[in-house]
């Protein structure tokens, strides 16, 4: 249970130096000349991000506070460069929006599952998919200052439709918990009928 409740580990190390690289990244970003340096934190913002679930389950510093903490900073860091970006594409603007009525909602839900059950829940892998395809869609257009409109467009659909889809299966797995319901099970294959021997 100690283990569980541990703050001072690596993994929420790496997860609050990706929340205090904010800060840099907005200022070299909208300074020209520094795009480099802006792009250096950007990866080091995604590799820390990537590096400290598995070094929390190999070192097992998985705790509770590691739970919220990782995805909240995700979440700050995402949110913070949609920002940046919309300045410069206006289409991001549809992103951003589905992204904050997402986070919203998600916040809202895992919220009240720990507080009627006291269970609280890392992101699955839906999850960390939406994550996975909106940190791509950012990093394009960091790296891709004059992406032609017709592929920005798709790239925002895109990134849309999968994050409108991992919303809804959060509210459906939430919504089991709240209920005490267990998910419903995979239906087991029908075993195939033995051929008749002649």
């Amino acid at each position: 249970m100690k283990k569980n409740n541990r703050i001072l580990t690596v993994a929420n190390g790496l997860s609050l130096i990706r929340v205090l690289l904010v800060p840099l990244f907005i200022y070299f970003y909208h300074f020209r000349g520094m795009e480099v340096a802006s792009i250096v934190v950007l990866v080091v913002c995604f590799l820390t991000d990537l590096l400290d679930g598995p070094i929390a389950r190999t070192m097992h510093q998985v705790s509770r506070v590691g739970k919220i903490l990782d995805p909240v900073a995700d979440k700050i860091i995402q949110g913070v460069l949609l920002i940046c970006l919309v300045l410069h594409f206006r289409i991001l603007l549809l992103p951003l929006i589905v992204f904050v009525l997402k986070e919203a909602a998600n916040a809202y839900l895992q919220w009240r599952v720990m507080h009627d059950t006291g269970e609280v829940h890392g992101a699955e892998l839906h999850g960390k998919i939406a994550t996975c395809v909106l940190d791509v869609v950012i990093l394009i257009h960091v790296l891709w200052y004059n992406i032609p409109f017709a592929l920005s467009l798709i790239l925002c659909i895109l990134c849309v439709l999968v994050m409108l889809g991992s919303l809804a299966i959060y509210v459906q797995e939430n919504w089991y918990l709240l209920r005490g319901i267990p998910e419903p099970p995979e239906e087991p294959e029908e075993p195939e009928e033995p051929e008749d021997e002649e």
